[in-house]
């Protein structure tokens, strides 16, 4: 099954004391009629970390079974959810199944203090060692053979043949043994070598029943993993026969209203299953303020996935000749993108044209060799800067001495920007939406057309992406266009005079 959006009256928006939504922006299982999540669920109560409603369906997918075989019906299985919602106590859950029922089981991340802290909590409930006098809960520390805490090799060793391994991830880590149940936090750090490395261990588990969890948030720019992204794109294409997944993540309706729908509290609720529980509203306010980065805070807060771009070209030049327009806005507010390349040799200026109504415009004013300098692109900008918003430069060899000039020649500081790797990254894919909806119109350039849609895709972190220059276009026309874009449909200056298109 898959779910999009709640109706207006679910529970999580009628409820006195409100909490966040309960059922995913979007779920696959498979049908099942048995499982083990029912006792999971009486243990959490029972140990004083009664589970949410949202957890409790997701603990039973992750447990259900087949009432002959008694083999688990989803031998993957996948988590989406923003930080701080509840996740740990999910995967404690799991584990304490698993060690009731003799399962060795492995359980990795890709920071180490959060494997430590994984650890610290299971000896929280099973002791710091076998027949522990402090035990808290004595009745589980009897399960317990031993416990081993030298740094790196941390595991607990139960009587009934039960294990449970904490490991950091690397190319080799764990090979050499066999475990029935592998979880991999911080999933979305994952690369093909942490997970050859990951599968080998349980593909001969002693119980012949093995099974994959996999709970992460986002991959940033930065990240150096690609597995969990594929794993998510695989899952909303198709049902495969052995996944079941779940994800609480914002729900782009519109390119052009990334900011606007991050804005939204609603959506802070919709992503949020923890929100007035474990989390208060005023804590994600102030989160918003804090963030200085929008992308950032929807990545982090509102498990925003970026689009997936798998083609060679970016923009196909059917989508970008449907944009054509003859007839460009008369006035509107007006930005300005200017792209340096990355070694210096050319550099290329656009606008942004965003009227009261309709559709956004973008236009390549010049594209020049860097032979000269900087100083027309000064002298461009300052003879127009009464008409423009806001002013995006990118580029490491000129951006920072022109934002500098251009401020030194009368623009507001707050109108110049040097756009971050992640504003980078949000420019691109909004104005790759932007065009593969129509939602975006420019004047027939060739120079521009050839940068759109010959440009080569340029990969920025792992999930991020840019455009290249190739032999037969220069990638800094687009990429201008593409900060002129971004700038506009986030601006909220309003300079003295409307802009008028020449």
């Amino acid at each position: 099954m898959a779910a999009r959006r709640p109706s207006k009256a679910s529970s999580w928006t009628s409820q006195a004391t409100r909490r966040g939504c309960q059922q995913p922006t979007f779920h696959r299982s498979l049908p099942y009629k048995k499982s083990l999540g029912d006792t999971a669920i009486k243990l959490s109560t029972a140990l004083g970390s009664p589970l949410d409603e949202w957890q409790r369906d997701t603990i039973r997918d992750w447990l259900a079974v087949d009432p002959e075989t008694k083999r688990y019906i989803h031998r993957r299985c996948g988590l989406a959810v923003p930080r701080q919602n509840g996740k740990t106590l999910l995967i404690e859950m799991r584990i304490h199944i698993g060690i009731a029922l003799g399962e060795m089981i492995l359980y990795t991340a890709h920071d180490y203090s959060t494997v430590t802290q994984l650890f610290d909590r299971m000896k929280g409930f099973y002791g710091e060692k076998a027949r522990d006098p402090e035990a808290k809960y004595p009745e589980l520390n009897k399960m317990v053979r031993s416990v081993r805490k030298g740094t790196g090799k941390e595991a607990i060793f139960f009587s009934n043949g039960a294990a449970i391994y904490f490991s950091t991830r690397t190319k080799s880590a764990k090979r050499g043994f066999t475990v029935d149940v592998v979880i991999a936090d911080e999933a979305q750090e994952l690369n093909d070598s942490h997970l050859k490395a990951m599968l080998s261990t349980a593909s001969a588990g002693p119980r012949h029943n093995p099974q994959y969890i996999y709970c992460g948030t986002p991959p940033t720019p930065e990240s150096t993993g690609t597995f969990f992204q594929h794993l998510r794109k695989t899952v909303h294409e198709k049902q495969p026969d052995d996944l079941c997944w779940a994800e609480w993540a914002l729900v782009l309706d519109d390119p052009r209203r990334l900011e606007e729908q991050i804005d939204d509290e609603e959506w802070w609720w919709r992503t949020n299953p923890a929100l007035g529980v474990r989390i208060s509203i005023e804590t994600v306010r102030s989160e918003r303020d804090t963030y200085t980065e929008p992308l950032s805070f929807a990545q982090e807060r509102l498990c925003f996935f970026m689009l997936e771009i798998e083609a060679e070209h970016v923009i196909s030049a059917a989508d970008w000749e449907s944009c054509t327009t003859y007839d460009p806005p008369a006035d509107g507010v007006m930005t300005v993108g200017i792209k340096f390349a990355p070694d210096g040799s050319s550099g290329s200026l656009s606008i942004c044209i965003r009227p009261q109504s309709g559709k956004p415009y973008i236009e390549c004013i010049d594209n020049r060799s860097m032979s000269g300098g900087a100083a027309w692109f000064e002298r461009w900008v300052v003879a127009r800067k009464d008409k423009i918003s806001e002013v995006w430069v990118d580029g490491r060899t000129y951006a920072a001495a022109l934002a500098q000039r251009l401020s030194a020649s009368g623009m507001k500081k707050r109108a110049v920007k040097l756009p971050s790797t992640s504003d980078v990254v949000a420019a691109n894919s909004m104005l790759v939406d932007a065009v593969s909806s129509g939602a975006i119109e420019h004047y027939d350039q060739e120079a521009l057309a050839d940068s759109a849609t010959l440009s080569a895709k340029r990969t920025i972190g792992k999930d991020g992406f840019g455009f290249d220059s190739t032999q037969t276009c220069d990638a800094t026309l687009i990429e201008s266009c593409a900060l002129a874009h971004r700038a506009a449909m986030t601006t909220r200056r309003k300079p003295s005079r409307k802009a008028v298109v020449r």
